[in-house]
């Protein structure tokens, strides 16, 4: 079964991070310096757990590419400038 799973990830302002803010695969937490490191991190990290899940249930290894759809969110103000 290759099943999809989507992420939304968000700017921790204080921490200065991008972190996974919503995701559809449970158990996912992870941050980075940057969007294109989270994203990079996400290629790693979510096969690892998908297979430590299998591992866990006695499947056999679902190791094949996952399609992945990260959801990213930018914040700013709006507004005239002044003259």
């Amino acid at each position: 079964m290759n099943t999809s799973y989507r992420f939304e990830v968000d700017y921790d302002t204080d921490a200065g991070v991008w972190y996974v803010a919503d995701s559809t695969l449970p158990g996912l937490v992870t941050e980075a310096a940057t969007l294109d490191d989270l994203v990079a991190k996400l290629k790693v990290v979510v096969p690892d757990l998908l297979e430590a899940i299998a591992e866990c249930a006695g499947e056999p290894d679902g190791s094949a590419s996952v399609p992945l759809e990260v959801i990213f969110h930018t914040r700013t103000l709006g507004g005239s400038a002044a003259a």
